[in-house]
């Protein structure tokens, strides 16, 4: 951790202690143990977040580009400054108990120089003429300008000129390191005298302006700095009045710091200023906003209630010691900062959920999709050329039973939920029932949504002909504990959208008890900037998909709100019960995409947490089920190592990983004891519970063995990459000996089907099964009482072309078709024709709708990630997103974005939200831009892109995009006659092996390379091999055929 936190920004110093306090005795088994120590820092990294984010926002200056020519002569008579509104929100450094003296400041720029002018009124001017001796400034009135790149490394350059033209220059890196010997070669400058006090005008060149490594082009963002020294005589030891754009709020004031420097943008039509209405500054006082046009015109003031246009400010107050007021309109929030600083977050839309009964089920009844073996929807959007998400969507009814997920990054467990009709409710216990609080509600139809479409903050509209409600409903940020406050509005609103008749509540362990405004407004306002913190912290991809753009994200965020801190929990509703804690893998999804998605810290975190509180010294995971103590699989425990070997070759070494050695090693050696030898063939396989709900079923699961050679196989290596090479090798010999006996099983009991060899889920168990799901119809070769027996769950053998075959049953093989089967698959182990076997059967066998997986009667996607990565690693391209999409549509509420467990296709979730679920789509979009498989040592990019996103007028691209083998930055761009991919390889892992795979071809025909030649290895249809070792940037071009 870099920073500490400064809890001023929420509560006071002993309001935080007692969050501390209150936080480590939360009423959870696995909590109470931790230290207040981890607590602190489970604080510092939430709030260090919001911090630098926010100390960000210093007054911002949008520049205008100069339009004609301007004479340097102090008089300030040119168009220019009569059309722009210039800088006047000056304050006397760190007393905002006075007021400054009237000062004004223009700043113009071109792309050869910038132009800086001041107009101070001073009735008692002191200066003196400019002589040999620059210091002589020092006790004079002047003016002063400092521009910076904002590198703290990086040198700024400072002007401090004087009403009698006398200036002092200087170069300076911070802090405090003056350097009065440089002398600009382009400064040019004058000043006048005026009735009422003085004026100065200044211009400098590029050539000067890169000693400050600032560039004149439109977009440019650097720190620059507006002052004025106010002296009453000429008497060296007068303090001065220091008058400054930006107020650092320090005990002495200091213009050599950051925090006294504003931000400017060069401004042009690419790259316009923000717009408030007709309004283009604006700057917010304690009691009221100032608001100036652009160009000038009439300004406007805005106090707390006040109305403009639709817009009410409801709120002005200081974040990080920024000051900021929120303006609330029909659609949208907007903070306002000085000057031109703005945030606007939207509100969800009022829509209305249209069913065409025409599409739904494609025109059958929901009877005869679950009855038919074969996937009939998924089969009709795999037909057309492209995969079209709306068509998907259209194919079953939106989910109606759901609900929203409230929470903050320190509370967890089973949290508030906010249910489609606006009652807000924990577990079973009614927080909150608006209808109670406004009986009109009870007419309305109600549309619930999320602030700016992902944020966990409801955003929920009621309507009917005569009224419209907004509910709004969050739990603030600083919140912690299983048992957090709601904080609640609800207002009416009138047909052109202003609002009124505002009521305030906060509810949680207590019954809703009501709040003052100003008090919701200021939770209201830190909690949005947490989360506006949060995403543009992510490493997220430029994409074109905007609602594909607002699942991920906001996926992510209900990550943070589940886990409490770094505690994981399953689920938010009724998998937030601590019986469901530590879940693998729910730990594995979450620390994955937090990887993947760039939060490294947190990643670590999660991993520090996991083995310091949910892992034993035995190594054994701390996850039960009802009577079963170890209920863990070893396909997760294979998949955690995988996992985090992938994890430290991207990080490389010196994180941490060696402080879980011992208990990995203890690990790979508790599973190792778990093997037992099956007949016939004395083949020695782990024997345990392959599923949660089955725990108590210890079979020799193949997926469980295959996870679990694979993961060993991958623990080997990292240990290897530390020197310890003894137990690397014994590791190795143990994966190597699992895979060589789960094979041979693999060969002994596989069976020759209509649909190619195909494996047994355990080598007890029929190969063929007679159903994967519930609901189909009977085939005519089976009896009635023996599809009777199936369906209650009875052991039946179905013989195999007269041939006898283990027992089988529906649960069993059900629990197969959605988790078994798959992590067979993703682990990468099976023979090709019996992995090919295996997808034959699930698509004839009642295994998928709409390319989901049936779970019983209906839906359960949450290992699906598993077959996701799965049709990846075969290049089933059109299979990968329409699961995508159908899991996007169908598998979660569309409007709250709180994924379900299980689903049914009636549009009513069967089981509750989890995690493993809520980022499915997180990890595939990752996976689409890069993914290393098991068994492979290639890292893929661009796989999984769809050859769509590469159509003319398409554009996308991830920078910094996290991968197993560093950082990387992917821009392509595609045009009507080509398209162009950049890569910049240039931090890329030493033994990295990254493939290039463009979908937007068959095969490379016609291609060319613009950069990085060195950088290309062999070439083979669509592919393109990176060579090993090398580094820099390829810039290749594809022309369409």
């Amino acid at each position: 951790m870099t920073q500490l936190l400064d809890f001023r920004f929420f509560m006071n110093e002993n309001e935080a202690n007692e969050s501390i306090r209150q936080y480590s005795s939360m009423e959870n088994t696995m909590l109470k143990s931790l230290p207040s120590r981890f607590v602190f820092l489970c604080f510092v990294g939430l709030f260090s977040l919001l911090s630098e984010s926010l100390s960000r926002a210093v007054p911002l200056r949008y520049i205008p580009k100069l339009q004609d020519g301007i004479r340097i002569d102090g008089t300030l008579d040119e168009s220019c400054y009569a059309d722009t509104q210039p800088v006047e929100n000056f304050k006397i450094a760190g007393r905002q108990d006075q007021t400054a003296p009237s000062t004004r400041a223009w700043v113009f720029w071109t792309e050869e120089k910038m132009v800086f002018a001041f107009q101070c009124v001073d009735h008692n001017i002191a200066a003196k003429p400019r002589s040999w001796d620059d210091m002589a400034v020092a006790p004079q009135d002047r003016v002063e300008f400092y521009l910076w790149c904002g590198n703290e490394e990086d040198a700024f350059i400072s002007f401090e000129i004087a009403p009698l033209g006398a200036v002092l220059d200087y170069r300076a890196k911070y802090y405090r390191y003056l350097n009065f010997g440089w002398t600009p070669e382009t400064l040019n400058y004058a000043v006048s005298l005026t009735a009422d006090g003085y004026c100065m005008e200044a211009e400098l060149y590029q050539k000067d302006l890169s000693e400050a490594k600032i560039q004149m082009e439109p977009g440019a963002r650097f720190r620059a700095g507006l002052f004025r020294s106010e002296v009453k005589d000429l008497q060296e030891n007068v303090e001065p009045t220091w008058i400054t754009w930006v107020d650092a709020s320090e005990p002495f004031p200091d213009f050599h710091i950051p925090r006294s420097l504003g931000e400017f943008v060069l401004e042009d039509e690419t790259h316009p200023g923000p717009m408030f209405g007709r309004f283009g500054y604006w700057e917010i006082s304690e009691k009221q906003v100032n608001l100036r046009p652009k160009p000038v015109g009439e300004s406007m003031q805005m106090k707390i209630s006040d109305t403009w246009e639709g817009w009410r400010l409801q709120w002005i107050g200081r974040m990080d010691e920024n000051a900021w007021a929120l303006v609330e309109g029909k659609d949208a929030y907007v903070w306002l900062s000085d000057e031109c600083r703005i945030l606007r977050i939207t509100k969800p839309a009022m829509k209305t959920i249209s069913i065409d009964s025409a599409k739904i089920y494609g025109g059958r009844s929901a009877g005869e999709i679950l009855a038919s073996p074969r996937d009939i929807l998924g089969e009709r959007i795999l037909e057309k050329d492209k995969i079209d998400p709306e068509e998907i969507a259209s194919l079953l009814p939106p989910l109606v039973n759901g609900y929203q997920i409230l929470g903050s990054p320190l509370t967890g467990g089973v949290s508030p939920n906010v249910m489609r009709n606006g009652e807000i409710r924990l577990g079973d216990r009614v927080l909150f029932d608006p209808a109670a609080m406004e009986t009109r509600l009870g007419d309305c139809q109600s549309q619930p949504g999320l602030l700016d479409g992902w944020m966990p903050i409801s955003h929920y509209r009621f309507s009917q002909s005569t009224c419209m409600f907004e509910l709004s409903a969050f739990v603030p940020v600083w919140e912690r504990g299983t048992s957090p406050s709601v904080w609640i509005r609800l207002a009416e609103v009138d047909s052109l959208g202003s609002i009124r008749n505002e009521r305030f509540w906060t509810t949680g362990s207590s019954d809703a008890r009501s709040i003052d405004g100003q008090a919701y407004w200021s939770s209201f306002t830190q909690t949005v900037f947490h989360w506006k913190s949060f995403e543009e912290n992510l490493s997220f991809p430029d994409i074109n998909d905007v609602e594909l753009t607002r699942v991920v994200k906001g996926g992510l965020a209900l990550s943070h709100v589940i886990f409490a801190g770094e505690h994981p929990h399953y689920g938010g509703a009724y998998y937030g019960e601590t019986v469901h804690d530590t879940f693998p893998p729910a730990f594995i999804a979450v620390l994955e995409t937090a990887f993947r998605y760039g939060e490294t810290d947190r990643a670590k975190r999660l991993i520090d947490f996991w083995f310091r509180y949910c892992v034993n010294q035995d190594g054994v995971i701390r996850y039960w089920q009802r009577d079963v103590q170890n209920a863990a699989s070893a396909s997760e425990y294979g998949m955690i190592y995988h996992l985090l070997e992938e994890l430290d070759r991207a990080w490389g070494e010196n994180w941490g990983i060696e402080n879980y050695f011992k208990q990995l090693e203890a690990s790979a050696h508790y599973l190792h004891s778990l093997r037992r030898p099956i007949e016939p063939g004395g083949y020695r396989l782990i024997h345990l519970g392959a599923e949660a709900d089955n725990a108590e079923l210890k079979q020799a699961y193949f997926s469980n063995n295959l996870w679990a050679a694979r993961g060993l196989e991958r623990l080997s290596q990292l240990f290897e990459r530390y020197k310890r090479k003894g137990t690397a090798a014994q590791l190795r010999h143990m994966a190597e000996d699992i895979y060589k006996d789960t094979r041979k099983a693999l060969d002994a009991f596989t069976v020759q089907t209509s649909y190619g060899p195909l494996p047994p889920i355990h080598p007890q168990y029929a190969a063929l099964p007679l159903t994967l799901s519930a609901g189909l119809t009977r085939p005519n070769d089976i009896s009635e009482e023996t599809w009777s027996k199936y369906h209650n769950n009875e052991s039946v053998s179905i013989p195999i072309r007269d041939r006898e075959q283990p027992p089988q049953n529906l649960r069993e093989n059900t629990y197969a078709n959605y988790r078994y089967y798959l992590e067979m698959l993703s682990s990468g182990g099976l023979p090709q024709e019996m992995a090919e076997a295996i997808g034959r059967m699930r698509v004839d066998r009642g295994g998928e709708l709409l390319g989901m997986t049936r779970f019983a009667g209906h839906l359960d996607d949450w290992p699906v990630a598993d077959w996701g990565k799965y049709l990846l690693a075969t290049d089933r391209l059109k299979n990968y997103w329409l699961l995508f999409y159908a899991h996007i549509a169908h598998h979660q509420d569309r409007d709250t974005l709180t994924a379900f467990e299980q689903v049914g296709i009636d549009g009513k979730y069967r089981a509750a939200d989890c995690l493993p679920s809520q980022l499915a789509a997180a990890r595939m979009l990752a996976w689409a831009f890069a993914c290393e498989f098991p068994g492979d040592e290639h890292l893929y990019l661009l796989r999984g892109i769809p050859p769509e996103w590469y159509d003319p007028g398409m554009k996308f691209g991830w920078n910094d995009m996290p991968t197993n083998a560093g950082k990387l930055t992917i821009q392509v761009i595609g045009s009507a006659r080509e398209v162009q991919i950049r890569i910049d390889f240039s931090r890329i892992a030493n033994g990295a092996k990254p493939i290039l795979q463009l979908n937007c071809c068959k095969r490379l025909d016609h291609w060319s390379v613009r950069d990085g030649e060195n950088l290309i290895g062999k070439v083979k249809g669509n592919r393109m091999r990176i060579r090993e070792g090398k580094r820099g940037i390829l810039t290749i071009v594809v022309g369409r055929t």
